[in-house]
């Protein structure tokens, strides 16, 4: 059996009082798109913040149970956590340019990471845009303001920034929720493309999109992992009530 590129034993998080996800236990693929669902509060945005402990910047947030990134535990090993959020990127719902020019967004990570020649960064940071299908539409761009920018290609812009630095997972919370439906497609398409070298795991709220671009499916209710399975079994043949009455739309 392959291993898996990113797992987690057991993952539960606390914030303050409450509950936020217990006993999660999954296993991630490599070069595959696992989709998240699940209704609103039920932690899906809280699990991925867990996987590359961007829970620590929680106030109250106590996070137990294992993270192992290529078998290894995060925890065990004293990975430090910029180096572990190099290796799990991760694209927030909004698009997040930093403030600067589209060249130094992509750049941002090259230079904290590695020592590059001007060439060898130039070279990587055209290589990243033109993967993510942007370089056309910026190559004339790459002293202007990132953040005037289109919606879309922001959001492109923030995926080559995180693929810079060469993760080998990628984390994305609901990263089309803001963009019209032809960013959307391109979005989608690009997951495609991407799930040939990365294992990416993607929140969406739109249950068309998992079925659409992830070979596997996770549903979570109440912060518990009610079902897993490859997408298409269980968007036809769910195993649970919960994962029915949802997937058809009955609540969300």
């Amino acid at each position: 059996m392959t291993q898996p590129a990113l797992q987690t034993i057991g993952l539960g998080l606390n914030v303050g009082k409450r509950v936020v996800l217990a006993d999660v236990s999954l296993a991630f693929p490599p070069r595959s798109v696992t989709a998240i669902i699940g209704p609103s509060g039920c932690g899906k945005t809280s699990f991925l913040r867990c996987l590359n402990r961007l829970t620590e910047l929680w106030p109250d947030a106590r996070q137990h149970g294992q993270v192992l990134l290529n078998g290894v535990d995060v925890e065990r090993s004293a990975l430090p956590y910029p180096e572990l959020r190099r290796r799990v990127g991760m694209v927030f719902q909004r698009p997040n340019p930093f403030p600067g020019t589209v060249f130094d967004n992509v750049a941002y990570g090259l230079r904290l990471h590695r020592r590059l020649t001007r060439g060898e960064l130039n070279e990587r940071v055209e290589e990243v845009i033109n993967t993510v299908g942007l370089w056309d539409e910026v190559r004339d761009r790459l002293d202007d303001d990132a953040q005037a920018l289109s919606l879309g290609q922001q959001q492109r812009l923030v995926i080559a920034r995180a693929l810079a630095v060469e993760p080998e997972v990628l984390l994305l919370d609901e990263p089309a929720s803001a963009l019209d439906p032809i960013s959307t497609l391109r979005i989608e398409s690009l997951i495609a493309e991407l799930k040939t070298r990365y294992s990416l795991i993607l929140v969406t709220h739109n249950v068309q999109q998992a079925a659409r671009v992830a070979d596997y499916t996770a549903f979570l209710y109440g912060g518990q992992l009610l079902e897993h399975a490859e997408s298409m079994r269980l968007f036809t043949t769910p195993q649970r009530q919960e994962t029915e009455d949802y997937i058809t739309g009955r609540y969300g």
